[in-house]
């Protein structure tokens, strides 16, 4: 259940693809009322509580945030609390490596989404986590997983590369990551919406410039088809549309900014 207001509590700033406002769960809303009546000490304490009272993370988040500004020693508790919240989800998804490795993964992520908590003003992504705080951690991992399973070097910060040869088929250094923003999740949803599906279908395959491209998306956002498959019975879309899994994957990154790009503009309008 959402609470569109709640006495006392800030709206969040961003907006969905469809026009209408992020909106924080009603407990998350109620809780974070309670919170801001409180003296700022007992955020921590509230924070730290592991019983039926434990603040939810989206809570966290916004204390966190307002923190930060007004008061260091609360501030640095609660960013604590909001590490080992994250360390929590990241290590549900972070599989597959060796105890290092995995830690280092897991230390990126918390990196990230501490930097995306903190951003000033708010953002589509800051305000992501106070509605859906673990959805957008695990979003983070498993991008922050498959990056480093196609990384021979631990991760780092890069210098941009340029390359000689921008066909279809380059190799791109980002293209193995899926897009962890909220949109992709809102555009699949809103794809999927049976009452206005039909425009936005029209106006999603409008966007996209190879009609391949747009049905790419559709089977892997909408079906589930798996990029490649070890069963040759299951379908796949290196098998369907005979072309190497990068280039399927630039294909889908491409398309999806092109219609994330068509429906804001339309909104706009």
């Amino acid at each position: 259940m959402y609470a569109k207001i709640a006495p006392g509590v800030p709206q969040l700033t961003a907006t969905k693809l469809d026009g209408t406002p992020y909106t924080r769960r009603s407990d998350v809303a109620d809780a974070i009322a309670l919170a801001i009546a409180l003296p700022k000490e007992q955020w921590v304490e509230l924070a730290e509580r592991s019983d039926a009272a434990r603040l939810p993370s989206e809570v966290l988040v916004f204390l966190t945030r307002s923190a930060a500004a007004t008061d260091k020693d609360v501030f640095s508790k609660l960013m604590w609390q909001l590490h080992l919240r994250i360390e929590k989800v990241a290590k549900r998804w972070a599989r597959g490596f060796d105890r290092d490795t995995t830690e280092e993964v897991i230390e990126r992520v918390q990196k990230k989404v501490i930097e995306i908590a903190l951003t000033t003003p708010p953002s589509r992504q800051s305000d992501f986590l106070e509605v859906a705080f673990n959805r957008a951690v695990e979003r983070y991992t498993i991008n922050a997983v498959e990056k480093r399973r196609n990384a021979p070097l631990p991760l780092s910060p890069k210098e941009h590369y340029a390359f000689e040869d921008d066909g279809e088929d380059t190799e791109r250094p980002t293209e193995r990551v899926e897009d962890d923003s909220p949109q992709v999740e809102e555009l699949v949803s809103l794809l999927q919406d049976r009452v206005r599906r039909g425009p936005l279908l029209r106006r999603a395959q409008a966007a996209v410039k190879d009609i391949r491209h747009y049905q790419a998306i559709l089977l892997y956002h909408g079906f589930g088809w798996p990029y490649t498959s070890s069963d040759p019975s299951a379908p796949c879309l290196q098998e369907y549309f005979k072309v190497s899994e990068r280039q399927i994957r630039n294909w889908i990154k491409d398309g999806m900014a092109a219609i994330q790009t068509a429906l804001e503009k339309s909104h706009e309008n």
